[in-house]
Formats: structure tokens, C-alpha cells, sequence
């Protein structure tokens, strides 16, 4: 927690996530929901940061792997092909509904560790 603290003081940090902590702060805190779900016990770091809206933790250019602000959180998603139904939808679809969804299209068994489930007003 001391470290979580300490990074809050630092330019560019938004909030800070003490891994002990984030199952319990998931529950009330949106972001700690978000940072939540993107977090994989044993690979994850103690403590997990969220940064300012529009800083980068990356010095070179490119991007990083986002974070939970809806300019990062909401973009388009495409699919095209055979299997794929005609259409758009404004449906609430999370990132973890893709590999499956891919998979299934592909015949393929879904990837290790995956949680989400095919999107399934896509496909035929």
C-alpha cells in the first residue's frame, strides 16, 4: 500500500490499485472494476496503476494497451467474412467475447484462460 501511495505523487498517475486490495474496491469503483478485469493473478504486477487521461507510460512512439476511459474502451469492431451475419449492432460487447467468437469461425478450440463467449448476434 505504501508504494500505491508513494505512485499517486507522481506526475501523469490518476489512481493507484494495491493488488491485496482490488478485489474489494472492484466492487464499488468503476475503474477498479475495469482494472479488475484486465488483471491476471501470478503475472500482474502489486500494484496497479491507472494514468491520466491521455498519458502514456511508453516513451517512444506508438501506443500502449489502453486504459479504462471510454476513448480507449469503446472502438469499432469489425468482422467479415463467411460465418458472419450482415449488420451492425450497438450492443454492449466486451473484448473478451473476440477470441472466442474468432475461434468459432475459424473451427478452431478456444485459446487457454478464455472467459468470454462468442458474440453471438454475429454470427450465422
Amino acid at each position: 500500500r505504501l508504494i500505491a501511495d508513494l505512485a499517486l505523487e507522481e506526475d501523469g498517475i490518476l489512481q493507484s490499485f494495491p493488488l491485496v486490495d482490488l478485489a474489494s474496491r472492484a466492487a464499488v469503483d468503476p475503474f477498479a472494476e475495469k482494472i479488475y478485469a484486465g488483471h491476471r493473478q501470478g503475472v500482474s504486477g502489486d500494484v496497479l496503476l491507472v494514468m491520466q487521461p491521455g498519458w502514456l507510460t511508453y516513451g517512444r512512439t506508438g501506443t500502449s494497451h489502453g486504459s479504462p476511459f471510454v476513448y480507449d474502451t469503446h472502438v469499432p469492431c469489425i468482422f467479415y467474412g463467411s460465418g458472419v451475419n450482415y449488420g451492425s449492432t450497438h450492443s454492449r460487447t466486451y473484448i473478451r467475447d473476440i477470441a472466442p467468437t474468432v475461434a468459432l469461425l475459424l473451427g478452431a478450440p478456444y485459446p487457454n484462460g478464455t472467459t468470454g463467449s462468442p458474440i453471438s448476434n454475429l454470427l450465422d
